[in-house]
């Protein structure tokens, strides 16, 4: 349907989506490593962003983790991401943050199992 909306912009006939593989069978593993501490309700946050109109500083971050907070107390909130950068901003998030339920998976994860934790939460 969405490809069809689309399609007086530019022809996106024979056009396929990318597809990862099935990862069920990574459920367990996700489930034992990762979601065994977490709160009732869970959100991921990637810091990361192509671009400097897609970046958002820390600052928001935590201002928008201390809103959901205030809404919703049984929360975790899964930093996501790779990179040497994005760890040092997820250390920083969690240094600023009010919140003691972050669970840090900066380059801790493949993508495979990015995908089974947010099939998760």
């Amino acid at each position: 349907q969405v490809r069809e909306s689309f399609s007086w912009i530019f022809p996106t006939y024979n056009l396929s989506l990318p597809v990862l593989s099935d990862t069920s069978y990574l459920k367990e593993k996700i489930e034992q490593k990762f979601l065994q501490n977490a709160k009732e309700y869970k959100i991921a946050l990637c810091l990361s962003g192509n671009g400097k109109n897609r970046y958002w500083e820390i600052n928001n971050f935590v201002k928008l983790m201390d809103e959901i907070e205030k809404i919703k107390r049984e929360v975790s909130f899964f930093v996501v991401g790779s990179g040497e950068k994005h760890l040092e901003e997820a250390k920083q998030l969690i240094a600023k943050s009010k919140n003691k339920n972050i669970i840090n998976l900066i380059n801790q994860t493949s993508l495979l199992e990015i995908k089974e934790l947010l099939k998760k939460i």
